[in-house]
């Protein structure tokens, strides 16, 4: 009798386990970033800003303006529409292949194992399902100056991923609910600042 009820005890457990694991395997875990193990593992363009003007510019002036990161800690800023109008996907690789020569002014370079620590960080946010900006209800929804800050990853099928970190207006502050996003955000704009001065 004992015998038979551990039996049907560990018939359940066996059960509810198999039916765990396939609701754990039935998570879409492609958009994961790829495990990153040098320097070489991150896109030729790792982190990026645009700054769009589009809501308060006239058709003649400037509509945005893009500053990024390379992979090898060099920090570059353009208003050039050729690239500002590309996805990201097309922007690096058009970078990859030197396409930008004459379109980006390099304004600062950051410490190469910083920016490996941060695509890293990047790469482990990118697993947290509960991720996303908080948008507060009283924000003001007026023409303004926009702010994206972003990152840009591989993924596990090697597909090139982009990852909101910040946005912001002249009006709101957009952080996401992920510390460690508001961290990459402070490093980004802690070596422009350095440079600028």
């Amino acid at each position: 009798m004992i015998f038979s009820k551990l039996k049907n005890v560990l018939f359940v457990s066996i059960i509810l386990v198999m039916i765990l694991s396939g609701c754990v395997s039935d998570r879409d875990t492609s958009h994961y970033a790829k495990t990153s193990y040098s320097p070489e593992d991150m896109p030729k363009i790792v982190f990026t800003c645009r700054t769009d003007y589009s809501e308060i510019a006239e058709r003649d002036e400037i509509q945005s303006e893009i500053t990024f990161y390379d992979n090898r800690g060099n920090i570059y800023f353009t208003s050039d529409v050729y690239v500002c109008d590309m996805n990201y996907e097309e922007r690096n690789k058009a970078f990859a292949e030197g396409k930008f020569e004459d379109k980006l002014v390099l304004i600062g370079t950051c410490d190469a194992e910083e920016l490996f620590e941060n695509y890293k960080k990047l790469c482990k946010i990118s697993e947290n399902e509960e991720y996303e900006l908080i948008y507060p209800s009283d924000s003001i929804s007026d023409p303004s100056v926009r702010y994206r800050w972003a990152g840009i990853y591989y993924t596990r099928d090697s597909l090139l991923e982009y990852f909101v970190l910040r946005e912001e207006d002249e009006y709101t502050n957009y952080e996401a609910n992920d510390e460690r996003a508001t961290e990459i955000y402070e490093w980004f704009e802690e070596n422009i600042s350095k440079d600028v001065e």
